[in-house]
């Protein structure tokens, strides 16, 4: 019944902007680049610059128009998974009320909007907000506009701690009191979607964020793990990480774990074996230096992104899937093979004469 409820809500949202758009102007955009998209399934690469009055809504991060239109494709994803309504929409009284309480209001002449549908995802975080960084500089807009960021970077700790990374420090970051009762009012608002590779866009990220130089001698071994209430967990893992031990690795979970020491282990780390997750992302640190990954995973659910980042950054990479649990193929948990882990660890690290017997 709450499911029927919800939807009927949100439909009722829909009809509310549809209508708005239809009875408005619409707005005047100009379109600094644009790229047509590698991949059929993607969509076209761009920046554009919208003339406002205009606001950026803090709950999803919409660009609003002064005549009450939408701008969905300011937060949409790089490749057309699902319909907006099912991500949320503001009501339009409650932006109303917003609009109409000048003590609500934060103006700036001009501001860079990095929202995104899934910007509190560690991944996300790192390729779809600030991987747009790249785009932005090669195309030229000034590093010191103010760029909108969402209410997420108070309540996600990694967000606010890469933010005060080395030249991120320096930017002029916006992000939405705790109960969201503020909004962005804007003379030009800027916002794009990102085509660029992995390669180009987490390079570039690192570079600003001044990460160290990776330890390339190193022979470090890891088990990334995640433990509940995470979803895609190895059920079978007391049993997995006897294996791991015998072959030198040792265990982490890198929840509540400092982005500095992260990213002072990622920049280490030589062998790497993971449960598929946003975890991953912390290959990125490793900058290029040897890195070898078995991305373990159910059989039934194994995205390509991150084998295609590892192919990028020159890492190698196996996969290893297991026997999953029932229910949805993304968060289900699964059943791996010691016998087949142990030979594929036999693989990943050539001298088994370090193993630990």
């Amino acid at each position: 019944m709450n499911k029927i409820r919800d939807k009927y809500a949100l439909m009722v949202k829909r009809c509310s902007w549809t209508k708005r758009a239809l009875q408005s102007q619409p707005p005047r955009i100009e379109l600094l680049h644009a790229r047509a998209p590698e991949s059929p399934v993607a969509l076209p690469e761009f920046v554009k610059s919208m003339e406002g009055p205009a606001y950026i809504e803090p709950e999803y991060g919409y660009i609003i128009t002064a005549g009450g239109r939408l701008i969905e494709e300011a937060i949409a994803p790089q490749i057309p998974h699902k319909s907006s309504w099912r991500m949320g929409l503001p009501s339009t009284h409650s932006i109303d009320a917003m609009i109409k309480d000048p003590a609500r209001i934060v103006y700036y002449p001009t501001v860079v909007s990095l929202r995104h549908w899934w910007e509190w995802n560690y991944y996300h975080f790192h390729l779809d907000v600030l991987g747009k960084l790249r785009l932005l500089h090669d195309i030229g807009i000034d590093d010191e506009i103010p760029i909108a960021l969402g209410r997420y970077v108070r309540e996600k700790s990694f967000a606010e701690q890469i933010l005060t990374q080395g030249k991120l420090a320096k930017r002029h970051w916006i992000v939405p009191d705790i109960d969201n009762r503020t909004i962005i009012r804007a003379d030009r608002i800027v916002y794009c979607r990102t085509q660029q590779s992995f390669m180009k866009r987490l390079s570039f990220l690192t570079e600003e964020m001044c990460a160290p130089d990776p330890v390339i001698d190193s022979s470090e071994r890891i088990y990334l793990t995640r433990k509940p209430p995470a979803p895609r967990r190895i059920l079978n893992e007391e049993e997995i990480e006897c294996v791991f031990r015998r072959h030198g690795f040792h265990t982490v979970d890198t929840d509540g774990m400092a982005m500095s020491e992260q990213i002072a282990l990622f920049s280490r780390v030589r062998y790497l074996a993971a449960i598929h997750g946003a975890g991953l992302t912390n290959i990125i640190y490793r900058r290029g230096a040897p890195l070898s990954v078995l991305e373990m995973h159910a059989r039934n659910y194994r995205p390509p992104c991150m084998s295609d980042m590892c192919q990028e950054f020159g890492y190698d990479h196996q996969a290893l899937d297991g026997d999953p649990e029932p229910g949805d193929p993304q968060n289900a948990s699964f059943v791996l093979s010691p016998e087949r882990l142990e030979a594929a660890l036999r693989d990943m690290v050539p001298n088994r004469a370090e193993c630990v017997r």
